[in-house]
């Protein structure tokens, strides 16, 4: 047999990559501050605010057409206080920003 083989059926590698969210929520679900409501200008000048200080690094992303910052945690040495940090600068951009 090649070290290859052909997919049949499609949706059964889509569905072994899906995740099912239920063992991802915490008991912190939903306490991320939520800057959606603002336009895509304003998301924009906050992404760029985030990364020039230097301290995380944030990406844009649209979903549903709607723009959203993304940080993505990379470690397996992150612990609570990187978290509190990140948030700590995505309010402290936010607040000298907007006010």
């Amino acid at each position: 047999m090649p070290a290859h083989t052909w997919v049949t059926e499609a949706n059964d590698v889509v569905d072994a990559f899906n995740i099912d969210p239920l063992y991802l929520k915490h008991e912190s679900q939903g306490k991320a501050p939520d800057y959606r409501g603002r336009n895509d200008d304003d998301c924009a000048k906050l992404l760029k605010s985030i990364n020039e200080r230097g301290k995380i690094h944030i990406v844009p992303s649209k979903i549903n057409g709607k723009y959203i910052l993304r940080m993505a945690v990379c470690s397996r040495y992150t612990i609570s206080e990187d978290m509190l940090y990140a948030y700590d600068e995505v309010s402290a951009a936010t607040k000298e920003l907007f006010g």
